[in-house]
């Protein structure tokens, strides 16, 4: 992956790995577990920044239209600029397409 900015170019070099596991526990819920891992280089410097995420998010359908999904989400970040990291979310969050036409 090569990013430029204003000032010059930088090269930097990106690994990630991204894994998820869906399931329907009944017609109406399902069960999604997310694991993301990544690491960023700066080949220049060797400075590098490495991320991870663990998450379960548990969907429920309540009418065609609407939907609540609860869940728990887990970051970490390592930088060695900024140093080391981590955070825990829960949400819960009331779900309903819109659809417009132009």
């Amino acid at each position: 992956d090569v990013a430029s900015d204003n000032q010059k170019d930088n090269e930097r070099i990106s690994t990630t790995l991204n894994l998820g596991y869906r399931t329907e526990l009944s017609p109406l819920s399902v069960l999604q577990l997310d694991a993301n891992w990544s690491k960023s280089e700066a080949t220049a410097t060797n400075l590098s920044s490495i991320g991870a995420t663990l998450g379960a998010t548990y969907n429920r359908e309540l009418t065609p239209d609407w939907s609540v999904a609860l869940g728990y989400r887990h970051r970490i970040r390592d930088d060695d600029v900024t140093g080391y990291a981590q955070s825990n979310t829960i949400f819960l969050e009331l779900r309903r397409p819109f659809v417009t036409r132009f």
